[in-house]
């Protein structure tokens, strides 16, 4: 915000000096002067402060007197004359817009003060404190989030609708395909805005839960999402709404950066594993752990996934959903090993796994024999486990291959 402001002194600094040259030989209104078209810039050398684009040629303001003009002249208590008196004397678009950004995050800010509490003592000795001293009353994050909304609405009012994507252009953080572009504004408005209530609603609970997320804040959390899907299924259509969800809701992203990572979906693939999981969260009650009804309905959502996908494909992302094997991955992605080597010991735990299980069902062996046959397996896995791998990348994954020191775990102390 200091970076932004000082930035618009030095425009206004310049316009002004701008404006005053064309008020030199006449102090009309500065409406009349910009649009009479008359020209008393003076020329001087090029100086480049763009990487590209046309030649600018910059104004020499020294000896100019700007007792004629105030600056006053363009400002106005209404954003939108001012607005106009801005293009009025041919400030750029994106000045104009850096500008009224500022102006009403200024606006919406000097709202805010008189609900600020000031942060408590800070006091070095003190343990426990944490972020707590800048916690604020109910009402001034009430009012912090209607006034969220507001702005918002007020700047598009002001700079149009599109005036973020023109934004992420300028400042290259690429333009995002909107799922709703064909739909009306005003219906891309009230899911907006339904998305902003819901992100504010989850800060509050995490707020209320310090970091403490017991059973009745999981009950409100999964809440949530049910409620913001009801809300914007009462605003889009069907196809719509589940197009909007597949791109930009929590599941998806969930998906998308945590649990596909160790599958490479396609687009097909990925829509109709979100269906899968968005209609098991649906079928979840709010509150407890799944009834049998929902179980059964949910391995009938899973049998259908697994139609989608075939049988191979969908033992590969079975395979991908293990923690076990997403780490494998990481690491031989990390140390330049081949994909290959990450499925030979895959398919080697899943043996070794067997295999442990029929030394533990089989009540013919003593508790010496036994373990003695669980140590066998063990030490047998790990060799191979340690070629596949190499010593070094060996030692790093057992630090988290739970599932080696279950082959053969220690015996609990008495």
């Amino acid at each position: 915000m200091k970076a932004l402001a000082i930035l618009s002194i030095g425009i206004n600094l310049a316009l002004a000096g701008y404006v005053a040259m064309q008020f030199r030989e006449s102090p009309e209104p500065v409406r009349q002067q910009a649009a009479s078209g008359q020209d008393n810039n003076t020329k001087s050398s090029f100086i480049a402060r763009r990487p590209t684009g046309p030649r600018v040629e910059t104004l020499v303001l020294s000896n100019v007197v700007a007792s004629d003009f105030s600056w006053r002249k363009v400002e106005s208590d209404d954003y939108r004359p001012y607005i106009a008196n801005l293009r009025a004397i041919s400030c750029p678009e994106e000045t104009i817009r850096d500008i009224i950004i500022a102006d009403v995050d200024k606006l919406y800010a000097r709202k805010l003060t008189p609900l600020r509490k000031p942060p408590a003592e800070f006091k070095f000795w003190t343990t426990g404190e944490s972020f707590s001293r800048y916690d604020q009353s109910p009402e001034y994050y009430k009012a912090q989030s209607e006034f969220g909304i507001e702005k918002s609405k007020v700047l598009k009012e002001l700079l149009g609708a599109d005036y973020q994507k023109e934004m992420a252009k300028e400042y290259g953080w690429g333009e995002t395909k909107d799922p709703l572009e064909h739909l009306p504004q005003e219906t891309r408005d009230k899911v907006a805005e339904l998305n902003q209530k819901f992100a504010l609603q989850r800060s509050e609970i995490h707020r209320k839960a310090k970091g403490h997320i017991d059973s009745a804040t999981q009950d409100e959390l999964r809440a949530l999402p049910r409620k913001l899907h009801d809300d914007l299924a009462a605003v889009l259509s069907p196809a719509d709404l589940f197009d909007f969800e597949v791109r930009t809701s929590d599941l998806a992203r969930n998906m998308k950066y945590n649990e596909l990572q160790a599958f490479d979906a396609t687009e097909e693939e990925f829509r109709a594993i979100f269906k899968t999981k968005q209609d098991a969260e649906l079928l979840t009650p709010e509150q407890g752990q799944p009834n049998k009804a929902s179980l059964d309905e949910r391995k009938e959502v899973d049998a259908e996934l697994k139609q989608s996908l075939g049988e191979d494909r969908y033992k590969e992302y079975q395979r991908a959903q293990d923690g076990d094997y997403q780490n494998l991955l990481r690491l031989a992605e990390s140390r330049g090993m081949e994909r290959t080597a990450v499925d030979q010991i895959y398919q080697l735990k899943d043996e070794a796994q067997k295999a442990a299980s029929e030394v533990r069902r089989n009540t013919e062996l003593s508790a010496e024999q036994r373990s003695a046959a669980l140590a066998a397996i063990k030490a047998e896995t790990e060799k191979t486990v340690t070629e596949a791998l190499g010593e070094r990348n060996f030692k790093t994954y057992k630090r988290y291959a739970y599932w080696l020191r279950n082959l053969n775990p220690a015996p609990r102390p008495p």
